[in-house]
């Protein structure tokens, strides 16, 4: 088999070109313009060049491929056409290539195959046709190569790719514009000529040319035409003109932007005067060069329909410069920074999607893997029509109807629930028939004891439902059917066990088909709990069914909660309630898993993930074990324990505290914890103390307890007042440090906002009293306990009391007297009650203050004291007597726990670091260049002299504000300083607000005990007041610039 030549036709004279372009889209035909002369052997024959020339002109429409033409016939002279394949295998084409010069890619020299007389091979059959010939070369796609496309081919855009578009760049160039068609206009006299303007492409050269020309003075006539002042602008632009049509293979440069900043050009156009805008440009051939103008220089291109309204220069710039596109709340919330950078807030060019929620947090491919996998669209509505959305809805609205409990007894009455009793045991039923009927008889059977008597009537229960749990796609339905069958139906709940049901749902809990069906896991294990209890359950149940279940409810492979876990539990129980499955647990060792269950039920499962049924039933239970004799101690523990976890919310401890017996019961633990004092003769039958386990776990449910406010005066009467068991436990526990920091922070707890508790533990404060009050028992203990937690929390309830005391506008004179209505407030003075009570607590007070100062771990406990300083000090200004005005007994406490190792340095830290802008290192300095000259380092006679004036627990007069210095309280004018609790949540705000209290407390000392202070530490105060100060302005500065 041979390959034919391509040949255009079957001529006896044909030429093979060396480009297509001719019959594509470059003009090539020039290649052709001359003939080709074939001779043969004998005589020389001339063709004509008309002849040629249509050949030519067909070859050039004519699609290169295989031609099916037959062979020459036998009139054609075979020397003529031999002499043709001649020329065209040895005369290549080059000259004319040489000829046409172009950038173009020419395809190849085309070879033809040789002739079948040339060919060797005897077998060799020639085509007689191209019918099944393979093609072979061809210039198929040759043009669609970008690459044989010379550059002269590239398109050029006439107007700029990116538009100009400020306003003052885009008038300088309209004007421009302007100078040049009028120029025009006037050379060629009203008649267009095609032109091409090329402009400089140094950047220099063209905002030199872009001043030069566009400020050209512009003349407007009376009836607007418009002239030039000076007529050598057309020479300018001769020089960088030339007519079209550009040369074969040039290049055009590209339009580019004007090399004139925006500022620039608004200084430009400042410079010019308004009345070129007034220039009519209705004249057809100025309105042609100037908008064809326009689109090179600027890029934009102006449409007719606006442009036929235009009639003076002024139109035409109101439609070119057109007002900037509004930006959308997005971009302008993002380019001007409205909000502040928040982690955790992401702003949205677009309404935020269900989509994009579910890809926020990960879930959108696993979504998008369901919906494929069931073959629903995963975006809008996949092609489904309104037929098919209203099929849908009636399938959906019958279903439904089905588990209405009003069709129920009409679907049994019908005949319908017999009908599908009757076709189910067909094995031939297509699975989804086999569903809504498992659907029909589930839901009819719910609360329904006819349909559950048709059902169990038909024996299809046992014989035939129970195969379809070994489908996985029916096994959901089939327990569903079951699960409403054996509810509160004896008569179902025997057949299903009778017929092995048991057996075949352990086996699917035991085995792998469970994690195929773990939702259906809570409703088998209520399938076995009903059917547990029949008498054929030990004979046909699988002995080793408790120890399976079991395992599963301990196994961590399956999330089970505690309802399951519960179920499971309780059917097991209920199986090994029979000895023939407790042998076989024995047998088959599998105790450990009984004693695992049991940790589990225990220890697996938090109390609040359980119902409220459960939960309250849970508390009576747990009640009346806090009420057992001593001797089940362990009991008592456990409701301690539970009823601490179960009393995690206000709600919840606030009814606990209020239930019958509960106060009660732990007030007797704690009493019980108690050691008779040596001198009480023992009783005949001495109670067991409790154990520390108890005590402290009664201890912990009572702190639980004592959070919400509605509970702690409840909880104060029965443990602050006389005789109450908490106080004997701070000082009997100290071999048990636990329990003795559980009782004191239980204490704490109790103090925190409650004046009535507050004045339990005040009570007893005058000095002829022998008795001392529960504070100073605490005040007293501190020093000598080893445990810095226990003294630290002693620390922070001597702080509850004396807040509960200066938040009050009497200075707490009302809490500190007796609540007794029979007691005269007349009797007492307000001030001799709050003195009194600080001559007798006072150096306990202090010392506990002082050293929640100094301490470095707890920021927020620091700050409660410096808070609490900063109220004590301030003199009472609301009281009328003007000479108890001249009494501060906070203020003397404040002096005294200024007076304490380190408490000036630690004050003074704080008033530095407040500003938070300095580092560690940068604070210690300002720190030290303050208390260098503290009474830190004060001489021992000046102490001596110090404690002489005013020894400890003596309340020395101050002078009042008004007798200050006023040097020091100038420093503090205008900044509005008050006592302000902080927020611990908040670290920023929490040091600019012990700042601020700090600088009360130093201000209130420097005013009212100037006289009391030694030299260098007023110094030292008055230095600390002024770089507060100064920071406390710089930072308000800071904040409202």
């Amino acid at each position: 088999m041979r390959r034919l030549p391509r040949l255009g036709s079957s001529a006896t004279v044909a030429a093979l070109p060396t480009s297509s372009t001719a019959c594509l889209r470059t003009p090539a035909a020039s290649l052709f313009k001359c003939g080709i002369a074939l001779t043969s052997a004998t005589q020389p024959h001339s063709v004509p060049r008309q002849r040629h020339q249509v050949w030519a002109n067909r070859f050039q429409t004519q699609r290169r491929c295989l031609s099916s033409a037959p062979p020459p016939p036998a009139s054609t002279p075979e020397k003529a056409v031999d002499g043709a394949l001649d020329v065209l295998a040895e005369a290549p084409i080059a000259a004319a290539e040489a000829q046409t010069a172009t950038d173009l890619t020419i395809p190849r020299k085309q070879r033809t195959v040789p002739r079948p007389a040339d060919i060797p091979d005897a077998e060799y059959v020639p085509a007689g046709s191209g019918l099944d010939l393979e093609e072979v070369g061809g210039l198929e796609g040759w043009w669609d190569n970008p690459a044989h496309w010379g550059p002269s081919k590239n398109y050029v855009g006439f107007g700029l790719q990116e538009k100009v578009m400020d306003s003052a760049l885009l008038q300088v160039l309209a004007r421009k514009a302007l100078v040049e068609a009028i120029a025009l206009k006037d050379k060629f006299e009203s008649k267009i000529k095609n032109y091409r303007r090329v402009d400089p492409t140094p950047a220099e050269f063209r905002k030199a040319e872009l001043i030069r020309i566009s400020s050209k003075e512009i003349l407007v006539a009376e009836d607007g035409s418009p002239t030039l002042a000076q007529h050598d602008v057309y020479k300018a632009l001769k020089a960088l003109s030339h007519r079209l049509p550009v040369a074969e293979g040039e290049v055009l440069p590209k339009p580019v932007g004007p090399a004139m900043t925006p500022e620039e050009a608004k200084e430009l156009l400042e410079s010019w005067d308004r009345n070129w805008k007034a220039a009519s440009i209705e004249n057809p051939v100025l309105r042609f060069y100037l908008v064809k103008r326009i689109q090179r220089l600027t890029g934009h291109v102006i449409p007719d329909a606006k442009l036929v309204g235009v009639k003076h220069m002024g139109g035409l710039l109101s439609v070119l410069v057109r007002p900037p596109k509004a930006l959308k709340l997005a971009e302008l919330i993002t380019t001007k920074s409205l909000l502040p950078t928040l982690p955790n807030v992401k702003i949205y060019p677009r309404r935020v999607t269900p989509v994009d929620k579910e890809k926020m947090v990960g879930r959108w491919k696993l979504i998008q893997k369901e919906l494929q996998e069931r073959g629903l669209p995963v975006v809008g509505t996949g092609g489904y029509g309104a037929a098919v959305e209203k099929k849908w809805k009636i399938r959906i609205h019958v279903l439904t109807a089905w588990s209405l409990a009003s069709w129920r007894v009409p679907i049994g009455d019908s005949g319908l629930l017999d009908l599908f009793l009757a076709v189910i045991p067909d094995a031939g039923l297509p699975p989804l028939l086999k569903k809504h009927t498992l659907r029909l008889l589930g839901n009819s059977a719910a609360d329904c004891d006819e349909n559950r008597a048709r059902v169990v009537e038909s024996g299809q229960l046992g014989s035939t439902l129970i195969r379809f749990l070994q489908d996985d796609f029916l096994l959901p339905f089939a327990v569903l059917v079951f699960l409403n069958m054996c509810v509160d139906c004896a008569s179902a709940q025997r057949q299903a066990s009778e017929a092995g049901l048991s057996r075949v749902l352990v086996d699917i809990l035991s085995g792998e088909r469970l994690q195929l069906c773990e939702s259906s896991l809570g409703p088998m294990a209520q399938v076995l709990g009903l059917i547990a209890n029949q008498d054929s359950e030990p004979k046909v149940a699988n002995p080793a069914t408790p120890a399976l279940i079991l395992e599963l409810a301990t196994s961590r492979t399956y999330p089970i909660d505690l309802e399951d876990f519960t179920e499971l539990c309780t059917v097991a129980l209920v199986y090994l309630t029979y000895e023939q499955f407790q042998q076989a647990l024995v047998e088959s060792r599998k105790l450990e898993v009984l004693q695992q269950a049991f940790d589990d039920s225990c220890t697996r499962f938090d109390a609040g993930d359980a119902d409220q049924d459960v939960k309250d039933q849970l508390k009576q239970t747990f009640t009346s074990w806090l009420g057992t004799p001593a001797s089940l101690s362990h009991l008592q523990t456990a409701a301690c324990l539970s009823l601490g976890n179960l009393s995690r919310s206000d709600e919840a401890s606030t009814a606990l505290a209020r239930a019958d017996g509960v106060v009660d019961s732990l007030a007797a633990i704690l009493s019980r914890a108690v050691p008779p004092p040596p001198q009480q003769q023992p009783s005949s039958t001495p109670r067991p103390p409790p154990s520390p386990q108890l005590t402290h776990a009664a201890l912990g449910f009572l702190k639980n307890l004592a959070i919400p406010p509605a509970n702690k005066a409840l909880l104060g009467s029965r443990l602050l007042a006389s005789p109450g068991p908490l106080r004997a436990l701070w000082t009997t526990t100290t071999a048990q440090p636990q329990v003795q920091f559980a009782a004191v922070s239980l204490a704490r707890l109790l103090l925190v906002n409650c004046t009535d508790n507050v004045r339990l533990v005040c009570s007893t404060t005058t000095p002829n009293d022998t008795n001392t009050s529960s504070l100073q028992t605490l005040t007293e203990l501190r020093p000598h306990l080893d445990a810095e937690p226990t003294r630290i929390e002693i620390a922070r309830a001597v702080c509850a009391v004396c807040r509960a005391l200066h938040s009050s506008s009497d200075g707490g004179a009302a809490i500190l007297l007796p609540a007794d209505a029979n007691t005269s407030r007349q009797d007492v003075p307000d001030d001799d009650a709050v003195t009194n009570f600080y001559t007798v607590h006072g150096t306990g007070i202090a010392s506990a203050l002082a050293s929640l100062l100094t301490q470095t771990r707890f920021e927020a406990v620091r700050s409660e004291a410096v808070f609490v300083l900063a109220l004590m000090s301030r003199t009472n200004t609301n009281n009328t007597n003007n000479q108890s005005q001249s009494k501060n007994p906070g203020g003397q406490i404040a002096l005294q726990v200024l007076a304490a190792a380190g408490v000036v340095r630690a004050l003074a830290t704080v008033v530095v670091g407040g500003g938070g802008d300095g580092t560690d290192g940068e604070v210690e300095k300002e720190v030290d260049a303050i208390v260098l000259q503290d009474d830190d380092d004060v001489s021992a006679g000046e102490e001596e002299e110090e404690q002489q004036q005013s020894t400890p627990g003596t309340v020395t007069p101050a002078t009042t504000l008004a007798n200050a210095n006023p040097a020091t309280g100038g420093l503090v004018d205008g900044l509005g300083l008050e006592p302000q609790q902080a927020d611990p949540k908040q670290a920023a705000g929490l040091a600019r607000v012990d700042q601020e209290n700090a600088l009360v407390l130093v201000a209130e000392i420097l005013g009212s005990f100037a006289d009391q202070l030694p030299p260098s530490r007023m110094a030292t105060l008055e230095k600390m007041l002024s770089k507060g100060s100064e920071l406390v302005r710089n930072n308000r500065k800071q904040v409202h610039a």
